[in-house]
């Protein structure tokens, strides 16, 4: 400390109890960690509105309303939504946090879809259904506190679930 006062330069100096509490950007702060209630309803209203409008870098609507099996499907409402966040890893990248997540979300979507019957003719059906679907999602979040500032990506990795009856 001595020869840092010596040097005249203003310099805040933190002397640490371990090299394990030192903080360099680019370093994963714990193999494993978990969100607290605040950031999984962060989470939770993301993965609500990829599915209603669509996500990144898949379009959620386009993959989900496939699983219809009809012509053209909209999905007008999740009726329920249980997301399971099963990994996170915090990274911090300066002075800002990012939390890689990796989580699974069961969701009773309401849906309307459109059957072409005979394209020539403009013969189409129109069907509202609800389904249920298992998303494997994956992403991250960007964090500068207690709280998810941003979800920043939001990826549908794969979709499980049967064409509504």
């Amino acid at each position: 400390m001595a020869e840092i006062e010596k040097l005249d330069v203003e310099w805040e100096v933190k002397i640490l109890e371990s090299i394990s509490d030192f903080k360099v950007p680019g370093q994963f702060l714990d193999d494993e960690g978990s969100l607290d209630y605040e950031q999984e309803r962060q989470l939770h209203d993301a993965v609500q509105d990829a599915v209603l409008a669509g996500g990144t870098p898949k379009d959620f609507t386009h993959s989900l309303a496939a699983k219809t099996e009809f012509d053209v499907a909209d999905v007008l409402e999740v009726l329920l939504l249980d997301v399971n966040v099963e990994g996170v890893q915090i990274e911090r990248k300066s002075r800002d946090l990012w939390i890689n997540y990796t989580a699974q979300a069961t969701c009773l979507v309401k849906l309307e879809s459109v059957e072409i019957l005979d394209e020539d003719a403009g013969d189409y059906a129109t069907h509202r259904d609800t389904a249920v679907w298992v998303l494997d999602l994956s992403g991250n979040a960007y964090s500068s506190g207690n709280r998810i500032d941003e979800v920043a990506s939001l990826r549908l990795d794969t979709i499980e679930g049967d064409a509504p009856a």
